[in-house]
Formats: C-alpha cells, sequence, structure tokens
C-alpha cells in the first residue's frame, strides 16, 4: 500500500514460466488467496475457492512452505 514501484515475481512453477516463454511476455496476476487468507497449495483449492472466475495453470507447485519472497529492487529490502 501506498508504493509507487511494481513488484515482478519469477515463479518457480515449470508451466508458467514455460507459458511466458512462449507468449514472449511475464503473466500478469495475483497470488491465490483471499486478503489475509492461507494460499491455495493445489489447483483443486483454487477450483473450489473461486470457481471459474479465474485461470489457473495445472501443475506442481513445489516443495516451498511459503510463498515467494518480494524484494525491492532499488534497496534489496524484503518487503514480504
Amino acid at each position: 500500500r501506498g508504493r509507487r514501484t511494481l513488484a515482478v515475481r519469477v515463479p518457480a512453477h515449470d508451466g508458467a514460466r514455460a507459458l511466458c516463454a512462449q507468449l514472449h511476455m511475464p503473466l500478469v496476476s495475483t497470488s491465490a488467496n483471499r486478503a489475509g487468507g492461507r494460499p491455495c497449495r493445489s489447483e483443486q483449492e483454487v477450483r473450489r475457492r473461486f470457481g471459474d472466475k479465474v485461470w489457473c495453470v495445472g501443475g506442481r507447485i513445489g516443495k516451498a512452505r511459503s510463498p515467494s519472497r518480494i524484494i525491492d529492487w532499488a534497496t534489496g529490502q524484503v518487503l514480504r
């Protein structure tokens, strides 16, 4: 909130990375959770919570226990 910058997340998700490479452009998305809620951990959970309101790229999510970090590129400060 209140920032005048843009965050860019490079996904560890092979399917999302392949889609970006094929399209020659980034994807724009939000995290798969409601504000303040726990992130979804599977395609099925995304579909259960959001139905057909979102487009979901299926595939393995990896072993990370938490979402990727967001780092301020200019300062190196970890924001989340």
